[in-house]
């Protein structure tokens, strides 16, 4: 599922995808991200950028205004969160980051 998706986004941008994570095993997910919720561990979840696209601001609005199911598409900064988990609750969200804190997220991107 999340493949095919990613082929969509392909076509929509035009460009090849920087694939930044996409599966982590569970052991390796919580060790790195200490989330035991995270659609990483089921290959539901790309970390992308694409800068011959866009910005990953630019991208998002892309997407959102294209045919794409997602989960959930969060704008972390330096590259865009795509969950394709079968949800397709269509979340969209913003990481707000500080460098000693945990990320706080927002609605909207």
């Amino acid at each position: 599922m999340a493949a095919k998706e990613l082929e969509k986004l392909q076509v929509l941008l035009g460009h090849p995808i920087q694939m930044l994570t996409w599966y982590l095993s569970p052991a390796l997910n919580l060790a790195n991200r200490d989330l035991v919720t995270s659609t990483h561990q089921h290959g539901w979840a790309v970390d992308i950028k694409c800068p011959e696209a866009g910005t990953p601001k630019e991208i998002a609005d892309k997407i959102l205004a294209a045919d794409l199911r997602y989960d959930q598409l969060i704008l972390e900064g330096d590259w865009l969160h795509l969950s394709f988990d079968p949800q397709h609750r269509f979340l969209k969200l913003t990481a707000n980051k500080e460098l000693s804190a945990p990320s706080t997220y927002s609605f909207g991107v």
